[in-house]
């Protein structure tokens, strides 16, 4: 499958309701501004976990990998978890602004299983 511009292959905003086990896999993206998108905010609470993104190709991204917990600024209430979160088999040609981008609250810092690493990023080339 292939995204012609546009903001990528987003999960979330809402995420109140829990986001788990989604395997995204085999796409191409062009000219979106963000590639891989895990995004909410405080008050929307939930958890999102168990995501692989895999085997995907980037050309002229903005963004490969954005991650926020900072979506909007008007968030009141339980902030969401985000944990366990794979992201395999990525290349790009023409990356423009950033590889990636991780912002996670302070009352709920982005951790994997036992409080280890969350993010898991394997065989990516930018």
């Amino acid at each position: 499958m292939e995204f012609l511009e546009g903001h990528g292959v987003a999960i979330g905003s809402e995420t109140s309701g829990d986001i788990r086990g989604v395997h995204i896999y085999n796409l191409a993206l062009r000219g979106t501004d963000r590639g891989v998108r895990i995004k909410s905010q405080k008050g929307r609470g939930g958890v999102v976990e168990n995501i692989i993104y895999e085997d995907m190709s980037f050309t002229d991204v903005e963004t490969a990998i954005s991650i926020t917990m900072y979506y909007t600024s008007d968030g009141h209430g339980p902030a969401p978890i985000f944990r366990d979160i794979t992201v395999r088999n990525i290349t790009s040609s023409g990356v423009i602004e950033e590889v990636g981008e991780v912002k996670c609250l302070p009352e709920s810092p982005c951790t994997g299983e036992n409080d280890g690493f969350f993010l898991f990023v394997e065989e990516a080339r930018f």
